[in-house]
């Protein structure tokens, strides 16, 4: 059965559920408010989180200190239940498969997203290439250290063809689908923007699509550096895509049938306002979607959770147990 885990975590009422085990105060009012209380299952005191309005609670000790989702929660309330039963409960015993008719129908409307012309991508490709070339040589010393201080290795810098433009300064990132060059990214230095566009780029397309596997989970982060790092941390598995910014809203008849290939689709939105929404518009059009969150959150994204020394593999990990996918992982024989 296809859950649209998305809808089962939005339709259930969080903070009802928790209010049903343990009596929660308000303890603040930004982001929707936080409230805290007594853990139901350790007993500790002052020790349990509960934002609802984002749909996530937490333990210092039962989680870690880890941010859960609302399955997660019905998950302890029901431990016997497997977890499409605990999903049915969450959603009032009518559990709601994931309607792709929105995709379908918007896949009959004229399509607006296309890859540049093919002369446009002759020419970015050679710059594309000078710059890969400039960024391991002296000149681009200062951009390669800082793409490594942001946790890329070598290995992912080059397999990503990233690059070094000297003027104006920024480090260069193609995005290539089914092997089209679809626009290149520039993380700029002393210019207003932090990202620029090479002229002629479309930058609405899905970074590292070609990583979309049927019937597999998938990962959507917001940046390219960040589906980078996830990819190189655990790529083995779970793939990360991205759309390269949470403005960007994917053209369905172009993007629809990749959107549909996933068994699960996992959105980690960067953690502020703009990019809760943005994970709830995508996950409009996605298949099976889960939005979920990093165990910090004080980190705004994955890059930043590794900096503060994060192990972005065993969240993945753990993120799985969850929807149940470790079996699927175990019995294919994949190392963890």
């Amino acid at each position: 059965m296809n859950i649209n885990t998305n809808l089962v975590n939005r339709q259930a009422d969080l903070l009802s559920l928790a209010s049903g085990v343990t009596q929660l105060k308000k303890i603040a009012s930004s982001g929707g408010g936080e409230y805290a209380g007594a853990c139901t299952w350790c007993g500790g005191e002052d020790r349990f989180r509960v934002q609802p309005d984002k749909g996530v609670w937490l333990c210092r000790h039962c989680t870690n200190g880890k941010w859960q989702d609302v399955i997660s929660f019905g998950r302890r309330l029901w431990p016997g239940e497997s977890f499409v039963s605990v999903c049915e409960k969450l959603a009032g015993g009518e559990l709601m498969n994931y309607a792709m008719d929105k995709i379908v129908k918007n896949r009959q409307y004229k399509t607006v997203d296309k890859p540049p012309v093919e002369e446009w991508q002759a020419e970015a490709l050679k710059q594309v290439e000078a710059w890969e070339k400039a960024l391991f040589e002296p000149v681009g010393a200062r951009a390669l250290a800082y793409l490594k201080n942001r946790g890329l290795s070598e290995e992912t810098i080059r397999k990503n063809r990233l690059g070094y433009r000297q003027e104006p300064k920024g480090i260069s990132m193609p995005c290539f689908v089914g092997g089209e060059l679809w626009y290149v990214k520039f993380r700029s230095s002393g210019q207003a923007a932090k990202y620029v566009l090479l002229k002629g780029s479309k930058p609405v397309a899905l970074f590292n699509a070609d990583a979309i596997k049927a019937g597999e989970a998938l990962l959507f982060v917001e940046g390219e550096f960040d589906a980078m790092l996830c990819n190189q941390e655990f790529g083995d598995l779970l793939n990360t895509v991205t759309c390269g910014s949470g403005t960007n809203q994917l053209d369905t008849a172009v993007w629809g049938d990749l959107l549909l290939r996933p068994s699960l689709s996992l959105i980690l939105p960067d953690n502020d306002e703009a990019g809760w929404k943005a994970a709830e518009a995508l996950a409009e059009i996605s298949r099976n979607p889960a939005i979920v969150a990093l165990p910090d959150s004080s980190c705004k994204d994955v890059t930043d959770y590794w900096r503060a020394g994060g192990n972005l593999r065993e969240w993945v990990i753990e993120t799985l147990d969850w929807y149940d996918l470790n079996k699927k992982y175990k019995a294919g024989g994949r190392k963890w």
